[in-house]
């Protein structure tokens, strides 16, 4: 059995939502853009927010913040 491109992106660089959240810099960084450039970035928010690996904060300036 091989892995899909898919599975093989997973075993290099690691879950979704754990690309997300190292790509989140430590002051922060713009949700819409983050999702936009990352590879399956929709699913990896998700998946990071209900893990509570990162949070929204609409009054920094930055909106993305990992915990």
């Amino acid at each position: 059995m091989e892995l899909t491109s898919e599975g093989k992106e997973v075993a290099k660089n690691g879950s979704h939502e754990v690309v997300l959240y190292n790509a989140v810099p430590e002051i922060g960084a713009d949700q819409a853009k983050l999702i936009q450039d990352i590879p399956n970035g929709k699913v990896g928010f998700s998946k990071a927010m209900s893990n509570g690996w990162i949070l929204i904060d609409k009054s920094s300036g930055t909106d993305l913040h990992d915990l």
